[in-house]
């Protein structure tokens, strides 16, 4: 037997008070003059005996009138089998949260995991009667908006039939959760919670149910016959190489890994650029170890082009592939600030198309330092600032929000170290200072070119091996003329240093931005790198690379997590939408310096890549996956499950429907049968006042003589 309103009970000791009075309601005898002693007669043994023997049914009969009264508020239950032959069956409300995640999409010999449990679900709503209410939790695509209470068993039905497999997290606990806090404010006299699932082990959340007496009991159900499987998934796709270009090739890295129970055969990964094949490799999985695939691919398009990682079918094939983007650029546009007194022919001669006939153009634009205040900076690529010697303050913000919203900037020394403000600029960049300018005799170096990070991307197939050996070696540049550059922030990096130990080419991090500062200007008078075969690929490759760190920065968006992309050249007030699968949205945006800031990440459904439309024109394509922790099959045994959800003192256990597979409803059935007791308790109550009236009105025994 179980109470619906338990809190009642503390009512019981009011059933004490007629103890209470009884034990202390003693008379004093009131002192009477007696004339003569011939009144008085003794009192009879017998006589006495039944006035106690009424006390003491007075008292009980308002002891269990009292008791009655509280126990029928309190709405007691009698449930079970018991139940059932004493009143059948009660008002039942039941939440049933679906599992929903892709894991549900496997098979096994009585078909896919989902279309048994939405049987299940039906079966259950099915036996709603007349009076019962029915709620449905899907596992993936929890909203804040409570799930609707349905009192008809067709609306109840159609809900569950809705409910289809999504990508997204999933976590079963807090689905739990929520069915039973709108359980608990349900009146009705069973309320359970049956959780339909295989149990993935990712899918259980990180903290178990909280316990609470009286909690709405939960009952799991497992669906599935357990049993080996054999999968692999791409679980990462990345862009290697960080200048990309037409007709070069670009490396690729995909981890392709297995969370499943069975064994892996080897599999082939193959790589799809716009729909067509470009790579592929043999991959050999382990269980314990994931294995990284490395590719090199070559781009014979420009633009946003669509990229996939796929490996061959196994048995949970949603996880087989996974998406990428690959910005190839047509042209860059650059602009040139440079100096009232410098002399950038060697510079503009690098950067226009002549000296790369077939690749990237660089479209430039070449303005004095004294038109930078006004400059639309934020519609270039990149700006590349040399022999300019002072700067304002406005020009100073200028740049360095340019660089903080994603833009590239190259840096070369001012034409002379006095009098200007050029350090203001670098400390604005995360950058560090100049000391001093060191120069020689005209004809004599003051130092050489000595150490190369080749690891940096920026220098990847630049420097091949010389000696037969693997050993890399740099084209001897004398040094006539530098600016002694001073490291002052942690987040820079020496990319080129000198033989007297300062910095040749240094980068600088600020905000999702790049800089590069070299310490010589491009002159023959300052060095010899403009008249050496270095000089142009590095110039070359240093424009491309800080071009590209606002596209290589934005990876993927995975469900689950929105993600901010930085739109350029937005202009104010200007809409950004998305576009995936012929579905047009309009996502939450910002407007900041020099765009537009996009929040995508809500309202997807499935993988694949978003389009990004200002107008009519796409300027930005997103690749869209699903969380890897999605497609770690390890499943758990529903009594491992629930006591991972609490177990008993979480009110959760395991529904087992038993080696003869009895029907859930006829399972259901026998738990939920039961009958409340109230009226038979009130009907008592009363009973009971009555016989205490008659008894107290009618007998007595003290005026009763022999």
């Amino acid at each position: 037997m179980t109470f619906l309103n338990p809190l009642v009970l503390f009512g019981l000791i009011a059933a004490g008070i007629p103890l209470i009075i009884h034990l202390f309601n003693f008379r004093r005898p009131r002192k009477v003059d007696f004339s003569s002693l011939e009144f008085l007669k003794e009192l009879q043994q017998t006589t006495m005996q039944r006035v106690r023997i009424k006390q003491w049914l007075l008292l009980l009969l308002r002891t269990a009138a009292i008791a009655c009264l509280v126990l029928a508020f309190a709405r007691p239950t009698l449930e079970g089998s018991i139940g059932g032959a004493l009143g059948g069956e009660a008002e039942s409300a039941i939440a049933v949260v679906l599992d929903n995640s892709m894991s549900m999409t496997l098979r096994d010999q009585n078909g896919s995991l989902f279309d048994q449990a939405e049987a299940l679900a039906l079966e259950l709503v099915s036996m709603m009667r007349p009076g019962d209410e029915a709620s449905v939790h899907p596992s993936v695509g929890r909203t804040t908006v409570p799930a609707p209470v349905f009192k008809t068993r067709s609306a109840a039905l159609d809900a569950v039939a809705s409910i289809e497999t999504k990508f997204g997290p999933t976590d079963l606990a807090s689905a739990i959760e929520d069915a039973r806090v709108q359980m608990e404010a349900s009146g009705l006299v069973n309320r359970e919670i049956f959780v339909i699932s295989d149990f993935q082990e990712s899918t259980l959340g990180a903290a178990p149910l909280e316990s609470a007496p009286g909690s709405v009991p939960v009952r799991l159900v497992p669906i599935g016959e357990p049993g080996s499987i054999s999968n692999a998934s791409v679980e990462a796709v990345e862009v290697v190489s960080q200048i990309v270009e037409r007709n070069q090739p670009v490396g690729l890295r995909a981890v392709i890994s297995s969370r499943a129970s069975g064994e892996v055969p080897p599999t082939i990964a193959s790589v799809f650029l716009e729909g067509e094949r470009v790579a592929q490799s043999s991959v050999e999985v382990s269980q314990d170890l994931p294995a990284v695939v490395e590719f090199a691919v070559t781009p014979r398009a420009s633009g946003w082009l669509l990229g996939e990682v796929r490996i061959e079918d196994d048995d949970f094939q949603v996880d087989n592939s996974r998406y990428f983007t690959l910005f190839v650029p047509e042209e860059r546009s650059v602009l040139l600030v440079k100096g009232v007194s410098f002399q950038s022919d060697y510079l503009e001669l690098v950067l226009s198309s002549r000296l790369a006939p077939g690749r990237t153009r660089f479209d430039v634009s070449t303005i004095s330092s004294s038109a930078l205040s006004a400059a639309a900076i934020s519609e270039f690529d990149v700006v590349v600032i040399a022999g300019v010697n002072s700067f304002s303050s406005g020009e100073i913000s200028l740049v360095a929000d340019y660089a903080r919203q994603g833009g590239g900037v190259l840096l070369f020394p001012p034409t002379s170290t006095e009098g200007g403000n050029f350090d203001e600029v670098l400390e604005a960049l995360d950058g560090g200072g100049i000391n001093t300018l060191v120069q020689a005799a005209r004809g004599e170096s003051v130092a050489e070119v000595d150490f190369v990070d080749f690891d940096h991307p920026l220098f990847e197939g630049v420097f091949d091996a010389g000696d037969g050996r693997g050993a890399r070696r740099v084209e001897r540049t004398e040094v006539f003329r530098y600016v002694d550059y001073e490291i002052q922030h942690p987040g820079e990096q020496t990319l080129m240093r000198l033989s007297s130990g300062s910095p040749f080419l240094q980068e600088m991090r600020p905000g999702s931005g790049r800089a590069l500062f070299i310490a010589t200007l491009p002159d023959p008078a300052w060095s010899t790198l403009p008249v050496r075969g270095l000089f142009v690929p590095l110039l070359f490759r240093s424009i491309h690379y800080l071009a590209s760190g606002d596209a290589a920065a934005v990876g993927e968006v995975v469900f689950g997590r929105d993600r901010e992309v930085r739109i350029a050249g937005t202009m104010a007030g200007e809409q950004v939408t998305i576009r995936m699968d012929e579905v047009e949205m309009v996502p939450p945006q910002r407007s900041v310096f020099g765009g537009t800031l996009v929040t995508i990440g809500s309202g997807l459904q499935s993988p694949g890549v978003i389009d990004v439309v200002v107008g009519d024109e796409v300027v930005r394509r997103v690749a869209v996956n699903a969380d890897p922790a999605e497609f770690d099959l390890q499943l758990l045994d529903v009594a491992e499950a629930a006591q991972r959800l609490g177990g008993e003192d979480a009110g959760v256990a395991a529904l087992q429907q038993g080696a003869e597979r009895t029907s859930l409803s006829d399972t259901v059935r026998v738990l939920r049968t039961g009958v409340e007791l109230w009226n038979v308790f009130l009907m008592l109550a009363l009973a009971f006042l009555l016989a205490e009236m008659l008894v107290s009105r009618h007998w007595n025994p003290e005026a009763r003589s022999d």
